[in-house]
């Protein structure tokens, strides 16, 4: 089931779920599991390919051996290694950041939670915030806003 943190597009929810579809979950509730969920969300959008959530789970749990919070670099690396390419990104300004919501990226908000930006509408960008308690948030957020409040993160874009 998904959840969303504000009123979407219909019809783009349903390109979301059918994608996610693609993604074989685990019951794991960890935070760890958590982030391999919002990684194999990006990888189910990008790549148009079955994911198994576990799998990144573990790994996680074998780069930060169960103790150390997950870090952008910790996420890049498990990608790589799941045969994928992802940039790592530092983006100051407003043009940077433009072509960006144009891409299928994992980055965190300004909370530090990490996120993964799956697709865009003519109004609308749409996060996965990572699935809890069975369901999935997914936020659209206006790209006016991603613009506003992404002004110096750090972004993994995948290629």
């Amino acid at each position: 089931m998904i959840k969303t943190c504000s009123s979407p597009e219909k019809s783009y929810l349903s390109e979301i779920r059918t994608d996610l579809l693609k993604i074989k979950t685990t019951d794991d509730e960890s935070n760890n599991a958590r982030i391999a969920f919002i990684m194999a969300s990006a990888i189910a959008v990008k790549f148009n390919v079955h994911v198994d959530q576990n799998s990144i789970t573990q790994r996680l749990n074998e780069k930060t051996q169960f103790h150390r919070k997950v870090s952008l670099l910790d996420i890049k690396q498990v990608i790589n290694e799941l045969g994928y390419s992802i940039d790592p990104v530092q983006a100051n300004d407003p043009f940077a950041l433009q072509k960006l919501s144009r891409e299928i990226l994992i980055t965190q908000d300004s909370e530090q939670n990490f996120i993964s930006l799956v697709g865009l509408s003519s109004t609308n960008l749409y996060f996965i915030y990572g699935k809890f308690n069975r369901e999935v948030i997914v936020c659209p957020i206006t790209k006016s806003a991603f613009l506003n409040h992404y002004t110096s993160n750090k972004f993994l874009v995948f290629k």
